[in-house]
């Protein structure tokens, strides 16, 4: 086992990463200019989906011999358990992509048309709060 077969797990480990940075902009919201930290959030969870789409997209291609499950879950238990919460299939990565994409859109457009609103910061921390389920 050798570093690159750690690079297997790493797709599902980002998009795993996708709902906690949205959990993170929910609290972060709640700071001085909430819908700025809503819009940065998403732009990072949209990041965050196209760099596991991709990496998945480029899969076990370079590697000659890919480990099995259980060598992977002896040599990295807890990110193999992780990884495994996460399938990250075709039908996965598309809709990983179009959530992030709708709501990098949302917070972007909100930011512009909500600011100096009063119930900014209670918006923001809802909107990225349910972005999370």
């Amino acid at each position: 086992m050798n570093t690159a077969h750690a690079l297997i797990l790493l797709p599902s480990l980002l998009a795993l990463g996708v709902p906690f940075v949205f959990a993170g902009g929910a609290f972060a919201a709640a700071a001085r200019s909430p819908l700025r930290a809503a819009a940065t959030t998403s732009t990072t969870a949209l990041a965050l989906a196209v760099s596991a789409c991709f990496l998945g997209l480029l899969g076990m291609g370079g590697i000659a011999d890919p480990p099995s499950a259980v060598q992977l879950v002896e040599t990295f238990p807890l990110a193999a358990r992780l990884a495994a919460a996460v399938t990250l299939d075709a039908v996965t990565a598309t809709m990983l992509l179009l959530v992030c994409t709708v709501a990098a859109c949302i917070a972007r457009y909100s930011r512009s048309y909500l600011e100096g609103a009063a119930g900014a910061a209670r918006y923001a921390s809802s909107f990225m709060a349910t972005l999370v389920v």
